[in-house]
């Protein structure tokens, strides 16, 4: 068994847009004793706002690095190692810098499952800090902020100390202290990759109605579920909608149809059954049908 402890750094962080410009990782063995560490730079633009303030890589050391395409199969390589515990400060984080990558080079999203060491430490010891270095002063342990993978390495550290407090061995330890603590990256992509189609989705809302079409007069709102998980349909459904003319609106009592995706725990069906007396609900077989016309348009 291995322990795989990793870092990314980003120099512009707009939630699904990203610019990751380094990534680096250590492998420790089975008692927590580092046996490599390694840090790879990604060519980006200079940091901006908060990144600006928070990086600790200077800029230099990216400007001019490798595209993140060319240092993709490496960093899918650490992830692919067998037998390996992975662990980081944020893996939620850098997991989404990740994804966006992945999205922009047209690249397969890396699979892996990691441990958050800060969650791992709420389960020890109940102690509520997003601060590696605070932790490791609780602890007694040096933070050495200015060596090359800092955080991955306090990662380890900070196991080491909590088994030979305990007396454990690391997978004694998750065990107890590792319920509730993994972050599944596939997740992740697919929450990150969900924004960005909510974002595209957020552009039909603000589009006013091209004052042609059977739907022309008509506000349509939607089943939430067409927003999330069914979003490829919602799509559909704004396409149709707004090319008849058509307008969308999430607010269910300015609409005169509803498209409804048949459950009955819909929130937004409550806001139609209050307002029910002015409001059509249909399915999305309807919708899609060419002889569809609203009830108030027949």
């Amino acid at each position: 068994m291995i322990v795989v402890a990793f870092n990314t750094e980003c120099s512009r962080d707009f939630g699904t847009y990203c610019e990751m410009c380094s990534f680096g990782y250590v492998v420790a063995n089975s008692d927590l004793k580092i046996e490599l560490s390694k840090k790879f730079y990604i060519k980006a633009l200079k940091p901006t706002g908060r990144q600006k303030r928070v990086l600790k890589t200077p800029f230099e050391n990216f400007k001019n690095a490798p595209r993140y395409s060319d240092v993709y199969p490496i960093i899918k390589n650490v992830f692919e190692q067998k037998n390996a515990i992975f662990i980081s400060h944020s893996p939620e984080t850098d997991f989404r810098y990740i994804s966006c990558m992945a999205r922009r080079y047209g690249l397969s999203p890396i699979l892996c499952t990691a441990y958050d060491i800060l969650s791992i430490v709420r389960n020890y010891a109940n102690i509520h800090t997003y601060s590696l270095s605070g932790i490791m002063k609780i602890f007694g342990l040096k933070y050495a902020k200015n060596i090359e993978n800092a955080d991955a390495k306090a990662c380890v550290d900070i196991l080491k100390y909590i088994c030979d407090e305990e007396h454990t061995d690391l997978k004694q330890l998750l065990m107890i202290c590792g319920k509730n603590a993994t972050v599944d990256s596939e997740v992740i992509h697919y929450r990150t990759t969900l924004k960005i189609k909510q974002k595209r989705l957020d552009i039909y809302y603000s589009k006013k109605s091209n004052g042609s079409g059977k739907f022309k007069g008509f506000a349509f709102s939607m089943d939430e579920s067409f927003e999330n998980s069914k979003i490829e349909i919602g799509f559909h459904i704004a396409e149709i909608v707004t090319h008849y003319g058509g307008t969308l609106t999430r607010k269910v009592s300015e609409s005169q149809v509803f498209v409804w995706d048949g459950r009955i725990d819909s929130k937004r069906l409550e806001s139609v059954n209050v307002n029910k007396s002015h409001i059509e609900v249909i399915t999305t077989k309807e919708l899609f049908s060419s002889d569809y016309m609203p009830l108030r348009g027949n």
